[in-house]
């Protein structure tokens, strides 16, 4: 298991609001949540549970909606070019920054964003299918040590916290893997089931609602 901390901070983030946006009270129409990343995710399942209290607070619908792709930038870059009055938010994680060291986002994730809480933190978890031949860290090491670039690991995209992950525990180790990124960690968790690909890092709430997957010791 990796570092609970390191790899997974789920941040609300809001466009900075205009100095006329509060004029009259706020909320006065419903709110809606940008999630970047697919619907059963830790990020997603998080937002949801957010949105049931928010709602409640402050007596407007809070509506969530999953904008998937290129690694969170998609879904990101709605928010950063939505009208700066509050009502258009974005909830994300670590990858909302660790994008920008890999990849040319259409936004600054720091200048065009303000953020607003961290809300929660989880765990990324190394997993395998239930049918690997792989039980054990140790197993995976030697066999990419002994053929290097023959084990593969899917992520949510390139520059997501599962990418990271894989790709830190693959220097650690001093072995040579091969990325697979996919839109979202749902799509790489059923390819990593049934064996197409022979590896991933996931986060705790993916791997609770899966039969199909072997946690790697």
């Amino acid at each position: 298991m990796l570092s609970r901390r390191t790899f997974l901070i789920s941040t609300v983030a809001l466009a900075l609001p205009l100095p006329n946006a509060y004029a009259q009270k706020y909320p006065s129409k419903p709110i809606r949540i940008i999630v970047p990343t697919g619907a059963g995710t830790g990020t997603d399942l998080t937002a949801r549970n957010l949105a049931v209290g928010l709602s409640k607070t402050l007596g407007q619908p809070v509506v969530i909606e999953n904008k998937l792709g290129a690694g969170g930038m998609i879904g990101t870059d709605i928010v950063a070019k939505a009208a700066p009055d509050g009502y258009t938010l974005l909830f994300n994680y670590a990858a909302h920054y660790s994008n920008q060291w890999i990849e040319n986002p259409p936004y600054d994730a720091v200048a065009d964003f303000e953020p607003i809480a961290r809300l929660a933190v989880s765990a990324l978890v190394l997993v395998v299918g239930q049918n690997s031949p792989f039980h054990t860290v140790q197993d995976l090491i030697a066999a990419a040590k002994q053929k290097p670039n023959s084990l593969t690991y899917g992520s949510a995209g390139a520059g997501t916290t599962s990418h990271m992950a894989a790709a830190l525990f693959s220097k650690m180790a001093g072995v040579e893997l091969v990325h697979i990124p996919y839109k979202a960690p749902s799509q790489a968790a059923v390819d990593a089931a049934g064996g197409q690909v022979d590896m991933i890092t996931i986060d705790e709430p993916v791997i609770h609602q899966a039969e199909l997957f072997a946690v790697v010791e």
